[in-house]
């Protein structure tokens, strides 16, 4: 049988929730973590299994806390880089409109990154703005999760607010995020010399 985990919150403590697939049936099993090393046991169990994509977590009240250092030893060990929420396959919905215009504006105190602001309505509204950045004058692998500098609601970033330190030619992508999930497809990146 198949094993799926899916971490959920209940008051303060964390619960997975373990559905082992029976012949297309579904068994629930609930299981408190009282404890860091158990949610990071169950995320590294998680890992193991392609099937298992990933981990969800329905309230934050335990991260609020921050008991044991929880949050730092997640982003440390686990969540290291921002990432995008996968689309739903399910949804009919078009890819989101890709923004043009993209440059970069560099004065002696200033770098930002900046684009035409995509204007759409409904489910085709953009959530939100992915900037790529790749060491040298090429695109690189645009689903390494660790290539994604910054995810923004506005049409600029800027750059030296970062934690980078720009040394030399990047390369940078900016796609948007509709409502639905769905990212642009890229059609070019910049590069420059910071």
């Amino acid at each position: 049988p198949n094993f799926f985990i899916i971490l959920r919150a209940r008051s303060m403590a964390l619960e997975p929730l373990v559905l082992q697939m029976f012949n297309g049936t579904c068994a629930k099993d609930e299981l408190r973590i009282q404890r860091y090393h158990e949610l990071a046991r169950q995320l590294r169990l998680n890992q193991k299994y392609p099937e298992v994509s990933g981990a969800m977590f329905f309230s934050a009240k335990s991260f609020l806390k921050n008991l044991q250092g929880l949050n730092d030893s997640l982003k440390t060990n686990f969540y290291k880089y921002k990432a995008i929420c996968p689309e739903n396959l399910s949804t009919r919905a078009s890819a989101a409109i890709q923004p043009q215009n993209i440059r970069i504006l560099k004065d002696h105190k200033e770098t930002i990154i900046i684009w035409d602001k995509v204007d759409k309505e409904e489910g085709e509204k953009i959530a939100f703005y992915v900037v790529y950045v790749f060491k040298g004058k090429k695109v690189g692998d645009m689903n390494n999760p660790a290539n994604i500098l910054t995810l923004a609601t506005d049409n600029y970033v800027d750059l030296k607010k970062m934690q980078i330190n720009f040394n030399g030619y990047y390369t940078f992508v900016v796609t948007s995020v509709n409502r639905y999930r769905k990212e642009s497809i890229p059609t070019y990146g910049i590069s420059r010399r910071l």
